[in-house]
């Protein structure tokens, strides 16, 4: 199923970019964004020049909006067995599109436009698909780990690319439409180092799980424990401050919900639940993947994908 799949969503890839790379309004960046996505490749050309490969390098912008972006999506999808797609997770397709074709457009779609990648399982798949991001109006940049660094030391890698400013990371596993504007104002109003997108899950035992206080504050993270200890999921979308890479130690396998949550928390600062109202679904196992696709089939996801 999946080596017929790509080799489908390749040819009509290829075929668009045939077509000259035209973006209609609606995949265009908002023009503001596209201004402060300009200064940025100044900034980066004059320090490196080169992008979309290797650690990106700008400074962030200085609207105090965020326009920057993290997807990890250097997973190989082991917990998606017995099913062989026969690309990186992330590139799993649903409704005959790349599971990540829709968590871009999701970014663009609110003003994301600047947006890492890291690779590693089949490195060659995501940037061969999607290029420099410039035919969906966006500016993709790559890292490729020759080993896994864990979900958090990924994320520092790109420091330099970062900034000072808040930005978003979203695992590449998960389809959602949630409503990241709300998301943003709720970090920028709480002013934590980190908030958490959650879910509430009947059993989310095999889940991240977050505890929460009544005002929304997260008292506890438990990665996986085998037990239900919360109803809440780690959905694995969260809006970060800067500081918090400061906690995440080089050179070594570092992990949001194993190591750096809980660190947070340890150390007392604040850390803030956001709960989506809107559709959010891990894929990574088999029935997860297939009921994401038969709630695609019915509507159940809104996506902004260009038809």
């Amino acid at each position: 199923m999946g080596g017929r799949s790509w080799a489908v969503l390749i040819e009509r890839k290829t075929d668009r970019r045939k077509l000259g790379g035209r973006l209609t309004e609606r995949s265009r960046c908002p023009p503001r964004r596209i201004r402060q996505a300009a200064r940025a490749l100044h900034d980066e050309d004059g320090a490196s020049g080169q992008r979309g490969a290797g650690t990106p390098t700008s400074r962030a912008g200085d609207s105090g909006e965020i326009v920057k972006g993290v997807v990890l999506a250097a997973g190989e999808g082991r917990r998606l067995a017995p099913l062989d797609l026969g690309v990186p997770k992330p590139m799993a397709p649903l409704g005959g599109r790349p599971l990540l074709d829709y968590t871009l457009a999701l970014l663009r779609h609110y003003g994301i436009c600047d947006v890492a990648i890291n690779l590693h399982h089949l490195p060659e798949a995501i940037p061969a698909y999607f290029g420099d991001g410039s035919s969906m109006g966006m500016r993709l940049h790559y890292l490729r780990e020759t080993w896994l660094s864990g979900s958090a030391g990924a994320v520092r890698r790109f420091l330099p690319f970062l900034g000072q400013e808040p930005f978003l990371v979203l695992y590449g596993d998960v389809l959602t439409d949630m409503n990241l504007s709300d998301f943003i104002a709720v970090h920028r109003r709480r002013q934590p180092v980190a908030t958490i997108a959650v879910a509430r899950l009947d059993d989310p035992s095999n889940r991240g799980i977050v505890q929460i206080t009544q005002d929304g504050s997260v008292c506890g993270f438990m990665e996986k424990p085998g037990y239900a200890a919360s109803a809440w999921a780690n959905g694995g979308v969260y809006v970060l401050d800067p500081l918090v890479l400061d906690y995440v130690p080089p050179g070594r396998a570092y992990d949001f919900g194993h190591d750096l949550f809980p660190r947070l928390l340890k150390e007392g600062l604040p850390v803030v639940a956001y709960h989506v109202p809107g559709y959010l679904r891990d894929i990574g196992e088999p029935e997860q993947y297939l009921q994401a696709e038969r709630d695609l089939q019915r509507g159940e996801c809104m996506t902004y994908v260009d038809r």
